[in-house]
């Protein structure tokens, strides 16, 4: 089935088959130079960080230092993904750029 054309909402279940899975929010993120900041999402125990789709690390800390993981000249679409244990993932947070001169 092709879920991205239909305008669906998809609703988790616990085992129980009654109490639904709650989602976790869409994290909020900012760039000072090289570092990420993330604002915490509450329930949240890790985030993945994204430059597009490819997964740059999965971090604990509110703060990652850019420079770590990407060191090519060019521009960088990174985006941040909240994950908890019984949590649905959150969306990806809006995007920033990073620009490696």
């Amino acid at each position: 089935h092709d879920w991205a054309a239909d305008n669906t909402t998809i609703t988790f279940y616990r085992l129980d088959g009654v109490t639904p899975v709650s989602t976790l929010a869409q994290p909020t993120i900012a760039l000072d130079g090289s570092v990420l900041t993330i604002t915490p999402v509450e329930n949240a125990t890790k985030y993945k960080i994204f430059n597009g789709s490819t997964v740059l690390d999965t971090i604990t800390s509110m703060s990652v230092d850019l420079t770590q993981y990407l060191t090519t000249a060019g521009t960088y679409t990174i985006t941040v993904k909240a994950f908890a244990d019984g949590f649905v993932a959150s969306a990806k947070s809006a995007s920033v750029s990073y620009v490696v001169a």
